[in-house]
């Protein structure tokens, strides 16, 4: 059901887009009025949708690839020994995270991590994907952002990893898609930023292939 609201959201912004690069004089009213009737309808049946994933979070991975005759199990098989599957989920208020990895040792093979609350990450996303495509953005607020979110998103995930990992597989969610987790900042620079450069800070890649 998720992906169905999904391609239809997507199918009514696309037709929003389609309108606006017209740059017509006079828009049609009537057109763009029930197109955002049936939008709203999209969102709002989406949210009332992800509200009760929310509510059962731990299950949501089970159930959605169980959907697909696929399960933890199987996901643990495929990869290899140093890889670590990671799939997020968006909900209406926290940002989850659901973790699958090969050498689990005697626990459980699908770790559940609670990242944070999706209002406050959604607007450091934005700052951070203005900041990334604006090439006269300050250069201290923008390393200052990647290395925040990389520390609220995937530093409490690759910490408690076993140390053979050495890729991950990410499956993001929502506003995470807009996120280059490979450029994410892993380490401030020690010394004043002026003296730094992109080439001379700590990257995600530097420790991990995604």
């Amino acid at each position: 059901k998720e992906k169905e609201l999904q391609r239809k959201i997507a199918f009514y912004e696309g037709l929003f887009y389609e309108e606006k690069r017209k740059r017509v004089t006079v828009a049609d009213e009537p057109k763009l009025s029930l197109w955002n009737k049936k939008y709203s309808k999209l969102k709002e049946e989406q949210e009332l949708f992800r509200q009760g994933l929310e509510q059962n979070y731990a299950q949501y991975f089970e159930l959605n690839y169980a959907s697909q005759n696929i399960g933890v199990e199987d996901v643990k098989n495929a990869i290899a020994d140093n890889q670590s599957f990671i799939e997020f989920f968006w909900g209406e208020k926290k940002l989850y995270a659901f973790v699958i990895s090969p050498n689990s040792k005697g626990e459980k093979p699908l770790q559940t991590h609670v990242i944070g609350d999706v209002k406050t990450l959604g607007k450091e996303i934005s700052v951070f994907v203005k900041n990334h495509e604006n090439p006269h953005s300050s250069f201290s607020e923008y390393v200052k952002n990647s290395y925040s979110l990389y520390q609220k998103i995937l530093h409490p995930i690759v910490s408690q990893l076993d140390e053979d990992i050495t890729d991950l597989l990410i499956v993001p969610d929502g506003m995470l898609g807009y996120i280059p987790f490979e450029a994410l900042i892993t380490e401030l620079p020690q010394n004043d930023f002026p003296d730094y450069s992109i080439r001379n800070l700590e990257y995600v890649i530097e420790d991990f292939q995604i």
